[in-house]
């Protein structure tokens, strides 16, 4: 529409005439056309937009759209992750292995070929099966070995006397690991190393000669292991559920260190499995561990009542060290990821240029970020250019660059291989843990966005339900969208009344400046009028005298 605004004459005297458009389309609150697309502010269909830029699939009409409508199988959902208890142990107040033996002692002479003989095992750990070990030991005692260590004849007189005599006898033998002591006159032999490691079992005593056994025997024939390391042991474990090729990541804490991390093969079987772990680089600098029926035996190589050995999990992976979730439980301490499995994929689908798959995505409590997919995005990762995913193994590729353009980094999709979760596509955090979460919105995939009217709104819950807001979530996504519809309108009417005013303005000055040069134009007029009436009365005034002046002078003659 033009509005006329002004005119101007120029020196030949042409009129020229001022218009002001007014682009009636921009200011109309409603449109008087009897098409089906309204224009006017109120009655105009706007898209409806998720504050996070999502397009909406419900709350609207879009009847015109054409293309894909399916999230073939991805759907809202959430999850959290779990730590796991650790496995722990403390240690003791370390002793060595002993054995101690029975009886009244009663003194015995050892002279000319006499001798005592005692008989045991001691008994050590395989650095790297961690089994025990035994090694036989015979030891005699000998007319020399009393006579150097008692009062200098060839009578063992006491249990003092007989520790002495055994101790000097066992100083003979090269690289002694064991001593005799009297324990409150009780006659023992233990290991000269103190913790876990080493052990005795006693098998006899025995006189030769004239010598006797001084009234001792072996009543206790067990094995006594010395104590002190932290120990800790596994329940029930099955390994079942990993390749021999597999591998365990193990997490350990000594003492309340640092955590130390070993990652070797399962092996064949649980004693290859601990014969890895003790070789592990490291490892045998803190501890060893030992098979114990179906179960494992951490113990800590530090000695005492204030020392720890705690393992904090544990992870698997395959040979090529690629991350593997298994079946069935190892028993052992495993933290999970976060974990969001979809519905079954419904492919193929092919998105054109102006469809989109679309879902809210938070992940361990940050920011929620928009995720996005787009033809663009499948034909950056799917060769052929159109915009076609056929599998889930499609998908999660397509979905992996989606996350990567929403920037996530601490979240991940792939097919699932266990369980339920075969053939589905998951969402699975990179870290572990209780303090892992994944949130996943509601998924909305638009050819083209959903549309409504200011004119047309209903929040009614009935009318909701038959436009697709079927769910709470949805529900205030719809009305978050219709507020900003009619906000956008606000706007436009505001803007509209400004135009308005503005052409108003304009013409309004116009018209007081025409106003004025028509009052000074009729004013100029009137006077020149005024001018020349005066001037031709007087003319007039002056011929009537002559002609009466004629007419005198002719009645005179």
């Amino acid at each position: 529409k033009s509005v006329v605004a002004s005119f101007s004459r120029d020196a030949t005297g042409s009129v020229s005439i001022g218009t002001i458009a007014v682009d009636a389309s921009q200011v109309a609150l409603f449109d008087a056309n009897a098409d089906v697309t309204k224009a006017g502010i109120v009655d105009a269909k706007a898209d409806l937009v998720s504050s996070t830029g999502k397009q909406l699939a419900y709350g609207g009409t879009n009847t015109t759209a054409v293309g894909n409508s399916s999230s073939a199988g991805l759907v809202k959902g959430s999850g959290t992750g779990v730590t796991a208890a650790a496995l722990t142990g403390n240690g003791v107040i370390a002793t060595k292995g002993e054995g101690a033996f029975t009886g009244t002692f009663a003194s015995t002479v050892i002279a000319g070929s006499d001798k005592v003989t005692f008989t045991f095992d001691l008994k050590g750990i395989n650095a790297s099966t961690g089994a025990q070990t035994t090694t036989a030991k015979t030891l005699d005692i000998v007319t020399g070995d009393v006579t150097a260590v008692g009062n200098g004849d060839t009578t063992v007189n006491s249990v003092g006397e007989l520790v002495a005599a055994f101790n000097h006898a066992a100083a003979a033998v090269p690289d002694t690991t064991y001593e005799a002591y009297s324990d409150g006159g009780v006659f023992k032999i233990r290991s000269t190393t103190t913790g876990d490691t080493s052990g005795i079992k006693l098998t006899s005593i025995a006189g030769s000669g004239s010598a006797t056994n001084m009234g001792l025997s072996v009543a206790d024939t067990n094995i006594h292991m010395g104590v002190g390391g932290a120990k800790a042991t596994t329940s029930n474990l099955d390994i079942s559920g990993l390749a021999t090729t597999d591998k365990i990541q193990f997490s350990f804490k000594f003492d309340g260190g640092a955590t130390q991390t070993y990652n070797v093969a399962r092996g064949a079987d649980l004693a290859a499995l601990v014969s890895n772990l003790n070789a592990a680089s490291g490892f045998s600098s803190y501890a060893i561990a030992s098979v114990s029926g179906s179960d494992i035996v951490f113990t800590g190589k530090s000695l005492g009542a204030d020392k720890t050995i705690s393992l904090t999990g544990v992870t698997y992976t395959d040979s090529s060290d690629v991350s593997k979730e298994l079946a069935t439980a190892t028993n052992m301490p495993y933290s999970t990821k976060a974990k969001v499995v979809n519905a079954a994929f419904t492919g193929p689908i092919t998105l054109d240029a102006d469809d989109k798959i679309q879902f809210d995505l938070t992940v361990n409590g940050g920011a929620s970020k928009l995720v996005t997919i787009d033809k663009a995005t499948i034909d950056s990762v799917i060769s052929g250019g159109l915009g076609t995913i056929n599998t889930a193994a499609n998908y999660a590729t397509v979905l992996n660059k989606a996350l990567s353009n929403a920037g996530f980094t601490n979240v991940t999709a792939s097919v699932g291989t266990i369980g339920s979760d075969a053939g589905k596509v998951l969402f699975t955090t990179t870290d572990r843990g209780s303090a892992t979460s994944i949130n996943i919105g509601e998924v909305s995939a638009t050819k083209g966005a959903k549309q409504i009217s200011v004119d047309a709104m209903d929040i009614s819950s009935s009318s909701m339900t038959a436009l697709g807001a079927d769910t709470d979530d949805k529900v205030r996504e719809v009305i978050t969208a219709y507020i900003s519809v009619v906000n956008s309108a606000i706007n436009k009417v505001t803007s509209a009344a400004a135009s308005l005013g503005s052409v108003a303005s304009r013409v309004d000055l116009q018209k007081t400046f025409v106003n004025t040069l028509m009052d000074t134009i009729d004013k100029g007029v009137g006077n020149l009028i005024d001018a020349d009436m005066t001037e031709e009365s007087t003319k007039l005034q002056a011929l009537q005298v002559k002609q009466q002046l004629g007419t005198q002078a002719l009645s005179i003659a």
